[in-house]
C-alpha cells in the first residue's frame, strides 16, 4: 500500500518509514500539512497517517481539506495530546482511525490491514 505519512518529527518519520517499509508498504513524507496537500498535487496514496500537533497547517484543519477534495481517502490521524476533543474532533471530520502516541505498532498493522481489505473491496 502506498502511504503518505504526515508529521513535523524527524524521528517518528523515520521510525516509521523504516518499520512500515519492512512490512511491505511504501511511504513518502511529508513535515506538515501545507507540504502533504503540495504532495497531494501530483499524487495520491492509498492511505495518510497524519500527526494532529504540526505547525503551518495541523492534522485536523488538513484532514478537513482532504475530506472536501478526497472524501473516500482513508486518513488515520495521531496524537501525544491527551485530550477527548481531540479524539472526537478527529472522528466527526472523518478520520478512518486516531490514535495515541506512541502507537502500538500491532495496533496500527490491525488498522492498516483493515484499510487494505476496503480498498480491496
Amino acid at each position: 500500500m502506498n502511504i503518505l505519512l504526515v508529521d513535523d518529527s524527524k524521528m517518528v518519520l523515520e521510525t516509521l518509514n523504516r518499520s512500515l517499509t519492512a512490512y511491505g508498504h511504501t511511504l513518502d513524507t511529508a513535515v506538515n500539512g501545507a507540504d502533504a496537500l503540495k504532495y497531494l498535487g501530483k499524487a495520491i496514496p492509498d492511505l495518510i497517517i497524519s500527526d494532529i500537533n504540526m505547525p503551518q497547517m495541523n492534522g485536523l484543519t488538513f484532514l478537513q481539506v482532504i475530506r472536501k477534495r478526497f472524501p473516500e481517502l482513508p486518513v488515520i490521524l495521531m496524537t501525544g495530546i491527551r485530550n477527548r476533543d481531540v479524539a472526537a474532533a478527529a472522528s466527526q471530520n472523518g478520520a478512518t482511525e486516531y490514535f495515541k502516541k506512541p502507537i502500538r505498532f500491532e495496533e496500527l498493522l490491525t488498522c492498516l490491514k483493515k484499510v487494505e481489505r476496503q480498498i480491496a473491496a
